[in-house]
C-alpha cells in the first residue's frame, strides 16, 4: 500500500511546498517524517494485529487505514480548494 501511495504523497507535498511562501523546508521535512514513520510502523502494527486477530487482521486494518487516508485527503483537497477560491474572489473584488 505504501508503494502505491508514495508517489502521490511526494507530488502533493512538493506542490504544497512550491505554493507556500513560508517554511518550505518544514513542509518537506514533515512529509519525509510521515513517510519514514509509516515505513517503520507498518510492519510492527501488522504483526501485532495478526497476533491478536489472525491472518486477516492486517488486511482489515490496511483497508480501514486506506479509507481513513482517502477521507482525510479528500477533506484536505476541499479545504485547500476553498481557500484558493476565496483568494481569487478577494483579489477580483479588490
Amino acid at each position: 500500500m505504501q508503494s502505491a501511495v508514495d508517489p502521490f504523497l511526494r507530488v502533493g507535498i512538493t506542490a504544497l511546498s512550491l505554493d507556500s511562501n513560508e517554511d518550505t523546508g518544514a513542509i518537506l521535512g514533515l512529509g519525509q517524517t510521515a513517510t519514514s514513520l509509516s515505513r517503520m510502523l507498518a510492519p510492527v502494527t501488522a504483526g501485532a494485529v495478526q497476533t491478536l486477530y489472525g491472518t486477516d487482521g492486517p488486511n482489515f486494518v490496511g483497508a480501514a487505514s486506506a479509507y481513513l487516508g482517502l477521507t482525510m485527503a479528500a477533506a484536505l483537497v476541499h479545504i485547500l480548494s476553498s481557500r484558493q477560491r476565496n483568494k481569487y474572489v478577494m483579489k477580483k473584488t479588490s
